[in-house]
């Protein structure tokens, strides 16, 4: 259950990705409506369904199969989409912070160090989701 979670928490993070892009193009006059359904194309469509379907298959029963299958491939798919729903979340956690720098007008400069930190906090979401995999299951 704790992955249908998941899903309907990048869901909500889509949604709020895309309103934030309106809103920059609103604030910026370049809004056009008949644009929008692109990013519905480009974002939602293959992320959200992509997602949704390695989440779906992750619940079914596979038992009819085999008897040991079942197990097998339903916990190699929940881990599957546990990494792909976590990679998502970080690409969408970083471009919603980007989005609302542009929205507020903040300025971000790259470091040395930036990419070692980025790539720290990558290993620590990706050893946080084994962990919370591991309570769940």
């Amino acid at each position: 259950m704790g992955l249908i979670y998941a899903l309907l928490a990048v869901l909500v993070l889509i949604f709020l990705n895309v309103l934030l892009g309106v809103a920059i193009a609103l604030k910026d006059g370049s809004f056009s409506l008949p644009k929008l359904p692109r990013s519905l194309e480009t974002e939602v469509l293959p992320y959200g369904l992509s997602l949704t379907a390695l989440a779906g298959a992750a619940q079914l029963n596979f038992s009819y199969l085999a008897s040991n299958v079942s197990t097998i491939t339903a916990d190699t798919l929940a881990v599957i989409a546990w990494a792909a729903i976590g990679a998502y979340v970080l690409k969408m956690l970083q471009e919603i912070g980007q989005k609302i720098c542009a929205l507020f007008g903040i300025k971000v400069t790259e470091t040395k160090g930036s990419a070692a930190i980025r790539l720290l906090v990558i290993l620590v979401a990706v050893v946080a989701m084994v962990v919370v995999f591991r309570l769940i299951c």
